[in-house]
């Protein structure tokens, strides 16, 4: 799958804010490198702006409703104390889905269920001698996404936070029951 820029103008199909020679230049910066073939590249792009469109509660709203992307928007409030145009995808944006694809090719998978193959923390134990008996209880759900020792994507999370709905503070972990 090529990757397709949305630029502020409603791209048709859009599936990322960057380019591949884009993500390497930002990572280039920060002593970092893009690793893969070009089609992984581009993947953990599509996957990265996928997780951004999704995964976040921004304030305001799209410009039309069927647009492929959470960009552009009518923002509601001033960004960074300035009026940020309906027309435009942020540099903040393109920088976050640049980090969030790293750390997407360095193995983080933000899809995952916060619950799934987690059972929590140990609430309570039990054990009797004879006959034997075990039980343990464990907390509601695992510990929510933390790729690489990070806290919730703490780069990407600082890039989007002016950006974020009143009462949004970072990734937005759906938890299931199952």
């Amino acid at each position: 799958m090529a990757l397709i820029i949305e630029d502020g103008t409603i791209v048709a199909n859009a599936n990322s804010f960057i380019t591949v020679a884009e993500w390497e230049t930002y990572l280039a910066l920060y002593g970092k490198a893009a690793t893969g073939t070009e089609q992984d590249k581009e993947t953990n792009l599509i996957k990265a702006q996928r997780a951004i469109s999704t995964r976040y509660s921004f304030n305001g709203t799209p410009v039309e409703q069927g647009q492929a992307t959470c960009l552009p928007r009518e923002w509601t409030k001033k960004i960074k104390g300035f009026t940020v145009a309906s027309n435009v995808v942020p540099q903040d944006f393109k920088d976050a889905q640049a980090e969030l694809a790293f750390d997407i090719q360095e193995g983080a998978d933000p899809f995952a269920n916060a619950t799934e193959g987690a059972k929590g923390p140990v609430t309570g134990e039990r054990s009797k001698a004879g006959p034997v008996e075990t039980e343990t209880q464990y907390g509601s759900g695992g510990a929510p996404f933390n790729p690489r020792s990070m806290s919730n994507y703490t780069a990407v999370n600082d890039l989007l936070r002016p950006y974020l709905a009143a009462g949004a503070n970072g990734l937005q972990v759906r938890m299931e029951r199952g």
